[in-house]
């Protein structure tokens, strides 16, 4: 998960909901996203780059630095194991590699801080992250860029999170897949024999664009010996699916889309 990765300039914030008022440093401009619950002060040469509606809104900022606020259903009640968790998804299940890790507090809450390098792109990218629980959230404020831009902008970064904190009413984080769980009907599986591919997508998916034509050639070398379905997720707008497979070029192998 890699990524997956805003206003006026004040001296000071009552960012209320956190343990205290936040003091925004001078030149710094308060981000708050009302719909996640959160607040954030961003550095000079910081804007915002992006939102899922999963639960996520990126940052880019100088030398191509890219953080990220995120919250998803917590894996577990202990801080170190939804930790792991959620680094393997930052990582695409890599890991890191150099990697330290220590406990700590974010927005008056213990929290675990984790730094080290994993693979990207052919290269290697720095990574560095705090996560917290809030009873069934997990959030997770991440930097993300090369050895270079992150060794230089961490204590920047670390300014931006020292001002995080968790404001108004924070909306229930998407259900998790659970292994023994049954899956709710899906008519169109119903009526379908053959062995099944399902690739989950959005229109606004930066992964979908290079994986589904990848998905899309395997379906047609294969010669119908299995079927693909397409299921559009994740707050997508249904009207831009059609641009966004002929977009694609990839209309032909998934002409089952849900």
């Amino acid at each position: 998960m890699v990524a997956w990765l805003l206003a006026t300039a004040c001296s000071w914030s009552a960012a209320t909901s956190g343990p205290s008022p936040v003091r925004i440093p001078q030149g710094f401009v308060r981000s708050a996203d009302s719909t996640f619950g959160f607040a954030v002060a961003l550095a000079p040469g910081w804007q915002r780059s992006g939102r899922d509606p999963q639960g996520g809104v990126s940052y880019s900022g100088p030398g191509a630095l890219t953080m990220l606020v995120h919250f998803e259903q917590a894996s577990s009640s202990r801080l170190d194991v939804a930790a792991s968790t959620a680094l393997a998804e930052l990582t695409d299940a890599q890991g890191l590699h150099a990697a330290s890790q220590s406990r700590t507090t974010l927005a008056g809450r213990p929290a675990e801080r984790v730094q080290g390098q994993f693979a990207f792109a052919g290269g290697v990218q720095a990574l560095a992250a705090y996560l917290l629980l809030e009873g069934p959230r997990a959030w997770v404020l991440a930097l993300a860029g090369s050895l270079g831009a992150v060794e230089s902008g961490t204590s920047t970064w670390e300014t931006m999170v020292s001002t995080f904190r968790l404001v108004g009413a924070r909306p229930a984080p998407p259900s998790r897949a659970v292994v023994g769980l049954r899956a709710p009907s899906f008519p169109l599986l119903e009526r379908t024999r053959a062995p099944v591919v399902l690739n989950f997508f959005a229109s606004w998916c930066v992964d979908c664009r290079g994986d589904m034509p990848v998905i899309a050639r395997a379906a047609a070398r294969d010669g119908g010996r299995f079927t693909l379905i397409g299921v559009d997720c994740c707050g997508d707008n249904p009207s831009s699916v059609k641009g966004f497979l002929e977009e694609l070029g990839v209309r032909g192998q998934f002409r089952n889309v849900v």
